[in-house]
């Protein structure tokens, strides 16, 4: 089994990924037996590397995309904790830091919506389809805004 990732810009961002920790997980593996790496090196390209899962690596994959499947569902968000004492800070800087929030997350989203369109095609490399995966990470981050957009609305309107 082959897994091709290539990932650039804002793709790492939107997955979360960093690519000094991910090299440094296949390293790992590597090291492991779990995937073998090859260097590949095309005409007037620089030298890159592929790894390929091995017969073992395959499995534990396949283990742990199951295992992904069934973790609890219960997320834990950061911003509860703030939530719970909000009342403790200013009002004007309390309703600043939700529609800093809110920004973000809408410039999130629209980047989302930008890949979606593009989709994942970097330099001629076959990517994984990531739709689900992007459909999920759209549909939570606009409950989020629609969430936080309603909490702005009252926050601004009981402190007033």
């Amino acid at each position: 089994m082959q897994i091709n990732l290539v990932y650039k810009g804002d793709m790492l961002k939107i997955f979360g990924l960093n690519p000094a920790s991910t090299y440094y997980t296949l390293d790992r593996l590597e090291k492991g037996g779990y995937v073998e790496k090859r260097t590949y090196k095309a005409e007037n390209r620089p030298q890159k590397y592929v790894y390929q899962l091995t017969g073992e690596g395959e499995e534990e994959f396949l283990s742990m995309i199951e295992d992904s499947l069934l973790k609890d569902p219960d997320p834990i968000y950061p911003i509860e904790i703030g939530l719970i004492f909000i009342d403790k800070l200013d009002a004007g800087k309390a309703a600043e830091m939700v529609r800093r929030r809110i920004e973000y997350y809408k410039e999130r989203l629209e980047k989302l919506h930008q890949f979606k369109i593009i989709g994942p095609k970097l330099d001629g490399a076959e990517v994984p389809d990531h739709h689900w995966m992007l459909d999920h990470k759209i549909f939570h981050l606009q409950a989020e805004i629609d969430w936080e957009e309603k909490f702005l609305s009252e926050l601004v309107g009981t402190r007033d």
